[in-house]
């Protein structure tokens, strides 16, 4: 909580050393992946692509995690935000393909319809 009320206020470096704390600590399973979900976040905000697009990545090896489909969509943007608009539309597609329930559904459809 204490990360992410410093996430918020744009504290980016301390609350990117807070996750990885928490993430090193063995918490939880259902609190790792929002740890990793955050970190891959906090490198979106800071416009390191890249590295965010790896972090995000990390998010799908938990098994049950309810941040999938998010952290696909945030690879998505990442893949826009670095001119990459093929493998951003595969990010959306797997969207489509895989999380009909999930909230960026729509969106997805919406970017794969706009991208070049």
């Amino acid at each position: 909580k204490v990360a992410h009320q410093m996430y918020m206020r744009g504290n980016f470096d301390p609350s990117l050393n807070k996750f990885r704390f928490l993430l090193g600590k063995d918490i939880s399973k259902d609190l790792a992946d929002n740890c990793q979900f955050w970190i891959g976040q906090i490198f979106f905000s800071k416009k390191e692509y890249l590295v965010a697009i790896d972090e995000f990545n990390k998010v799908l090896s938990y098994k049950d995690s309810n941040k999938k489909s998010e952290a696909i969509y945030k690879m998505g943007l990442c893949y826009i935000k670095i001119n990459d608009n093929t493998a951003a539309k595969m990010m959306f597609q797997n969207i489509i393909n895989n999380y009909p329930k999930s909230k960026y559904y729509s969106k997805a459809n919406e970017f794969i319809l706009n991208l070049k």
